[in-house]
């Protein structure tokens, strides 16, 4: 059985927990932008996992970042190796953690970057908008001409 779909619709976490607690013999292929990683599980755990460069238990946290892209469960794939010897729940919960604890040191860095900007000599217009579009902070001193408009696009990793 093969089962597709997208991280937007059933995030890692969850793929990982379903698969964990239905002791499935399964390998999962994660795709996002031109990254390919690999997940295997066997009794009930995650046994190896490769994201590159990383193998092992840092392949799963990278992966555990992502909110976007696609996943691909197949059913009765054995593990080529055995990396990761820790119970699932803590490896998840241990990426989760440095997700979070990265998240809360990116906070400041839309208002920082916000700030700069309209401080530039010649700037009167500022937006900082997220990933999924929405305006984090913003300043319009007159009307937007839409030929003059510079983007500047920076994923923050």
């Amino acid at each position: 059985m093969v089962l597709v779909g997208n991280l937007k619709d059933l995030r890692l976490a969850n793929i990982i927990q379903i698969n964990c607690i239905e002791q499935n013999v399964a390998k999962v292929t994660v795709t996002s932008l031109d990254r390919s990683g690999y997940l295997y599980f066997a009794n009930g755990q995650i046994v190896h996992a490769e994201f590159n460069p990383y193998i092992g238990e840092r392949a799963v946290q990278e992966m555990l970042s992502l909110s976007d892209g696609q996943f691909k469960v197949e059913a009765g794939v054995k593990a080529p190796a055995n990396t990761i010897t820790r119970p699932w729940n803590s490896v998840v919960l241990e990426g989760l953690r440095l997700i979070d604890e990265k998240n809360q040191q990116l906070a400041p860095l839309p208002k920082q970057l916000f700030t700069y900007i309209a401080g530039q000599k010649g700037v009167k217009n500022v937006y900082v908008i997220d990933y999924n579009g929405r305006i984090i902070e913003g300043k319009i001193s007159e009307n937007v001409n839409p030929l003059t408009l510079t983007f500047i696009w920076y994923k923050l990793k």
